[in-house]
């Protein structure tokens, strides 16, 4: 299965895992990655509505800019998967808490039912 994948972390080892993770188990994928809101302004911009986007938690409260941005992304249908839980979010998104498994990295990006997005994984 293909997916567009963009991930905003600014810990160079989360985000390699993460890559990792993601490129053995979506080989056909696109993976866009970066540290900061304007390292992937592109990306956000194109990303098609069955995109997943894994935002660093604690950035969603710093970062105005970054906080809209991933709000227009929910609102187009994207996937959020917050690394680490982010209180009183006004969007849809999946938690992933540190430290993280495989697993628990594959269990958010699968394909949603009806309860799954709110549940923290």
């Amino acid at each position: 299965m293909s997916k567009d994948f963009i991930i905003i972390e600014p810990d160079p080892i989360v985000r390699i895992d993460l890559e990792g993770t993601l490129m053995h188990d979506f080989p056909l994928s696109s993976i866009n990655i970066g540290e900061t809101l304007g390292d992937v302004q592109d990306a956000l911009g194109a990303a098609a509505r069955d995109a997943v986007l894994f935002v660093k938690g604690g950035m969603l409260l710093t970062d105005v800019d970054l906080l809209e941005a991933v709000k227009t992304l929910a609102a187009r249908g994207c996937h959020i998967v917050s690394i680490g839980k982010v209180e009183m979010l006004d969007f849809v998104s999946t938690c992933v808490e540190l430290p993280f498994t495989t697993e628990m990295v594959l269990e958010a990006v699968r394909p949603n039912t009806d309860d799954s997005r709110d549940a923290e994984v």
